[in-house]
């Protein structure tokens, strides 16, 4: 697969505002290869992966509002900080 940063972002935007596991794991498996070995991460538990799409759309430049203010809402409920 050739890769295109471009549609690369947009897919990794997509996975993160969705929210879904099953989704954000299908996003990271599709483009480990890109990292090559030895630097192919190992996929964390669940509780990680909540954590980290929701910090990512708090990091985006010009997230969806609704999403950004369901990313912070969520995070504060699990005891998390908005810290990126």
């Amino acid at each position: 697969m050739a890769f295109d940063l471009d549609t690369w972002i947009k897919e990794r935007d997509e996975a993160a505002c969705s929210f879904d596991l099953d989704k954000f794991k299908a996003f990271i498996n599709k483009y480990s290869d890109i990292y090559g070995a030895p630097y192919v991460p190992a996929i964390p538990s669940d509780e990680v992966l909540e954590i980290t799409m929701r910090k990512m759309v708090l990091a985006m430049a010009n997230p969806p509002a609704d999403k950004y203010s369901e990313a912070c809402e969520w995070l504060t409920a699990h005891g998390c900080d908005l810290e990126v």
